[in-house]
């Protein structure tokens, strides 16, 4: 039998610690290039722009759309101060204004704001001429006299306000 001897068995030991090591360290090698490849890629981007260059356009790109919040915001409160002064009621009602015409060609129209400002228009139709009334109306009264069709086209037009807001 042919033992190995300790010097023998020493530089066997060594020599496969060796193979081991470059092994590991071929490894190591090919798993820093990827990293070393992922990182170029990261920091110059697909289009070739560098990092630094991509965060300040992001920086000035954030910094418009604040000041675009910012003026959007006091258009908002410009809008929402104007909006009680705008038509939000408005109430129609047809009907026949004399006993010789049909079709309710005749109509009161009632266009109010949220206080109940605003007009009553009636246009009465005949088979000779046609006629239209304007009358305003100022939170709910009107210095003239309603028709009964105006008084109504006021009280569909504040019903339906009414429904919203429920």
């Amino acid at each position: 039998m042919n033992y190995l001897t300790a010097t023998e068995f020493s530089v066997i030991m060594v020599l496969l610690l060796a193979i081991f090591a470059i092994g590991l360290s071929t490894h190591a090698i090919r798993e820093f290039r990827a990293v070393r490849r992922m990182y170029r890629t990261f920091m110059t981007g697909t289009t070739g722009g560098n990092l630094e260059t991509l965060l300040m356009t992001l920086g000035e790109r954030t910094a418009r759309l604040e000041g675009d919040g910012l003026s959007q915001a006091r258009l908002l409160r410009e809008i929402e101060q104007r909006l009680p002064l705008a038509v939000q009621q408005v109430g129609l009602v047809r009907f026949n204004a004399y006993s010789d015409t049909g079709g309710e060609l005749s109509f009161a129209l009632a266009l109010l704001d949220a206080s109940g400002s605003g007009v009553v228009i009636s246009s009465l139709y005949g088979r000779a001429d046609a006629r239209v009334y304007a009358k305003p109306f100022n939170e709910g009264q009107s210095t003239f006299p309603l028709s009964s069709e105006e008084i109504s086209a006021v009280a569909q037009a504040r019903s339906k306000a009414k429904s919203k807001k429920m």
